[in-house]
């Protein structure tokens, strides 16, 4: 179990390590050129569209998320809508210009965080906003694989204060001297001759 614990703790701390490598490279990439992402998506009716956007620059990241559904039961105005949608779909992640921080939408009214139901006519329209310094993701990413070294030395004194191996965990209080279970030769205590 302590050895699947051990596993699942160094593939954490792996993943972290490389969204954090991830994170400080969009994040300084941002400041010398931006980045755009634009991702549509029609729903199986046709009745909906869904469009994301990513913008990442001046060390900022913007989500936006917005989905229009036409809502009215008339058959002549669902034609005619479905015509008017027919435009491709767009899928794009892109260099951009722009080192600016991103702005947020004028509907959201200044906040990092933002979600907006509304209906204008025959649509519904969901509407979300996520704004996020990009040094908040470096933080978050970076506590796993800056505590494993500490907590990987914080049990290897613990093992040998207790008398056993600091490679495998062996109990050494019958043979101090070296591991009958890998072989390794316990350092000797700092005090001792």
């Amino acid at each position: 179990m302590r050895h699947s614990l051990r596993i699942a703790w160094n593939g954490l701390a792996l993943l972290s390590a490389l969204l954090c490598a991830a994170a400080v490279w969009f994040w300084l990439t941002g400041y010398i050129q931006g980045w755009y992402g634009h991702w549509e998506r029609e729903s199986a009716d046709g009745l909906a569209r869904t469009s994301c956007e990513l913008y990442i620059s001046g060390g900022g990241l913007s989500l936006q998320y917005e989905n229009y559904r036409f809502t009215s039961n008339d058959p002549s105005l669902i034609s005619e809508y479905r015509g008017l949608t027919s435009s491709p779909l767009e899928r794009t992640l892109r260099r951009a210009g722009g080192t600016d921080y991103p702005d947020p939408p004028g509907w959201q009214r200044g906040r990092s965080i933002s979600w907006q139901v509304s209906k204008q006519g025959e649509y519904a329209i969901h509407r979300g906003v996520l704004i996020v310094h990009c040094w908040l993701p470096f933080v978050l990413t970076a506590v796993c694989p800056t505590l494993w070294p500490i907590l990987r030395r914080a049990r290897k004194r613990k093992l040998a204060r207790s008398g056993f191996c600091v490679r495998c965990g062996y109990d050494l209080r019958a043979t101090p001297e070296k591991c009958p279970e890998c072989g390794t030769v316990p350092a000797k205590p700092k005090g001792a001759a």
